[in-house]
């Protein structure tokens, strides 16, 4: 996010945040919104992981398991051009 940012004329465009490209994979179906208890969470949809968001599984220090999101090279590809398009 940050190189993508620091490449982005500050005069046509914001600054890209996570919680924008949450919400714009939300909308496109690419993630599934659940909720544990009170709290949002996120996964990805078959659609998603199409196009390029990848999960893995980590151990917190307290030995509690959890999954990470990112998005592969197509992934970002397919981000970069989105942005470059300007839709």
């Amino acid at each position: 996010m940050g190189q993508i940012n620091e490449l982005r004329d500050e005069t046509a465009m914001k600054r890209l945040t996570i919680k924008s490209l949450e919400q714009w994979l939300t909308e496109t179906g690419c993630f599934d919104l659940w909720f544990m208890g009170n709290s949002p969470r996120r996964r990805p949809t078959a659609l998603g992981e199409e196009f390029g968001i990848e999960a893995e599984k980590r151990i917190s220090e307290k030995g509690n398991e959890y999954e990470v999101y990112f998005l592969n090279e197509d992934g970002q590809r397919r981000i970069v051009e989105r942005l470059l398009s300007g839709k």
